[in-house]
């Protein structure tokens, strides 16, 4: 026997004896983390000191970058405005330009004109006007293209000044970014004259820059109005071109209309000579005819008229139609040959196909009859079932087996399902010697391997089990738990084999006259489907 009282004061005290030294260890240690602490607070100070005195630098500089930013934007609104004048020149130039362009062609077609003889009516004094004209046109061209190319070397200038202007605002700026963080204060505010004094240098250029555009636009405000009056003077011009074109125009027609007068009438001419030429007789004809009477020759005319007037319902143009119609046989008798080559083509084809569906479905088959056998023998422990291919010949109907690797003896009209709910050899029984029970175990058995053969994602089963005995309940019960493992599977079900085997079960009932969804536990589900069972057992 032992004293639980002693063992248990004594193992008090062994506790007491650990807490006291490891109390005593722990004091002996305090005095070190207290220096470490008092080190850390005055690592911490110092730390703080740095930080404040690195987050003066940092305002410092950002003061700084506020001024430069707004010197940047500053510039950034002289170069937009600039932009913008020389955007108005770029207009106005191009409206100088396509007035030029306009000018050039009608000199180009006067010109031309000169050179033509539509212009020889003209008179002296239209003609000195007109060189006149020309001569104003040159000069007046001659300034342009002298004021132009001053447009232009200004643009350049402009140009190049922008973009230096741009390049150099770029370059400050990213040297700023790259030395915000390096540079002290005081060279951060000299660095910050320097930029002012380039900005002042820049100011004075992008103003020289001004003044040069303000001369260009003043010389294109000088050269507008000869350019107006050059105008005008070309849309006189034109008019008086128009109405010469009009006159020529006229006579054009009137020499076209003669011309072809002519033409018809050197046509009919040549018609009528050669008729002539073909009424020539033969000397000797011609001498017969001279000593026949006269009341002979008459009787000879009008028999030769009445002869030709039974001639004149012949159809002239049969020759043209025959050949019209021996073309259109050619072309039929080939197109028939096109269409006989591709409906061979095409039967070759559906041949195929045809042979190629029948192989696919022989093997889908195959591989259905194989699953069945396997989803069978699991629902039906020692049962065997097989699928056999049926093929009508002329005049009879046979099956094969579906293992059988020979060629049809005929089409394929069916499938023929045979089980064994024993696994002998004489037991096979089709379709109609079966009970509804062994109907739903065989159904079950087809869509199961049908679906190996293509698993889904996601079955629903809505009460499957309700025909079927204790025993092919639970072996429909452990399938779909396998099925499971790789799907989802939701089932109805009121019987307790399925329920054994979910994971989650609800429970579906009505209240206030609409249907609700409730989680509940397996053996609540239970609970519930054996006081069901209870209650629709008939009373003894």
């Amino acid at each position: 026997y032992q004293d639980l009282q002693r063992f248990v004061r004594l193992s008090l005290a062994e506790c007491l004896r650990t807490s006291h030294a490891k109390i005593r260890d722990s004091e002996q240690r305090l005095p070190k983390i207290e220096a470490q602490i008092c080190e850390v607070s005055q690592k911490m100070d110092s730390l703080h000191d740095e930080r404040r005195k690195v987050q003066e630098q940092r305002e410092g500089i950002r003061a700084l970058m506020v001024k430069s930013g707004e010197a940047i934007q500053s510039f950034e609104s002289v170069v937009s405005k600039n932009s913008r004048e020389v955007a108005e020149l770029r207009e106005w130039r191009h409206r100088m330009e396509v007035l030029i362009a306009e000018c050039e062609v009608s000199i180009e077609a006067k010109r031309s004109e000169l050179q033509t003889k539509t212009l020889s009516g003209l008179s002296a004094t239209d003609e000195t006007c007109l060189q006149n004209l020309t001569r104003e046109v040159e000069e007046l061209t001659k300034e342009q293209s002298s004021a132009q190319e001053a447009h232009r070397r200004a643009r350049s200038m402009l140009g190049e000044k922008e973009a230096k202007i741009e390049g150099c605002l770029r370059v400050r700026i990213h040297e700023l970014e790259k030395e915000e963080m390096q540079c002290s204060k005081h060279v951060a505010l000299e660095r910050a004259g320097e930029a002012l004094q380039e900005r002042a240098r820049l100011e004075r250029e992008q103003s020289e820059v001004d003044e040069r555009a303000d001369l260009a636009r003043k010389q294109l405000e000088i050269l507008s109005p000869s350019c107006d009056e050059c105008k005008r003077n070309l849309s006189e011009l034109v008019a008086e071109e128009q109405k010469l074109q009009e006159e020529a125009a006229e006579i054009s027609v009137r020499v076209d209309s003669l011309s072809l007068e002519s033409k018809t009438q050197a046509e009919k001419k040549a018609e009528v000579d050669a008729r002539l030429r073909s009424l020539t007789a033969p000397a000797a004809d011609v001498g017969q005819c001279q000593q026949l009477p006269k009341p002979h020759l008459v009787q000879e005319l009008a028999q030769s008229n009445r002869e030709l007037q039974a001639f004149e319902r012949v159809n002239r143009k049969a020759v043209e139609q025959y050949e019209n119609f021996s073309e259109q046989l050619m072309d039929l008798r080939k197109r028939k040959q096109d269409i006989d080559e591709a409906e061979s083509s095409l039967v070759a084809a559906l041949q195929s196909i045809d042979e190629q569906k029948e192989t696919t479905m022989l093997q889908a088959l195959r591989k259905v009859n194989e699953h069945f056998q396997n989803v069978f023998a699991e629902l039906v422990p020692g049962g065997v079932g097989k699928l056999r291919v049926i093929y009508s010949s002329e005049h009879c109907t046979q099956s094969a087996s579906m293992s059988s690797q020979g060629t049809s003896v005929g089409e394929l009209v069916g499938v023929r399902i045979d089980v064994s709910f024993t696994g002998q050899a004489h037991t096979f029984l089709s379709m109609n010697q079966l009970s509804g029970g062994q109907k739903t175990v065989v159904a079950l058995s087809l869509i199961f391997a049908i679906q190996r053969l293509e698993p889904a994602p996601f079955y629903l089963l809505d009460e499957v089990d309700a025909a079927l005995d204790a025993s092919y309940r639970t072996s429909l019960a452990n399938l779909v738990e396998r099925i499971a493992r790789s799907s989802q599977v939701i089932m109805t079900t009121f019987r307790l084999e399925a329920i054994d085997k979910a994971d989650r079960c609800y429970r579906v009932f009505q209240q206030n006259r609409a249907s609700r969804i409730e989680s509940i536990a397996c053996e609540q589900a239970k609970q519930v489907l054996r006081e069901q069972d209870r209650l629709q057992a008939p009373c003894v």
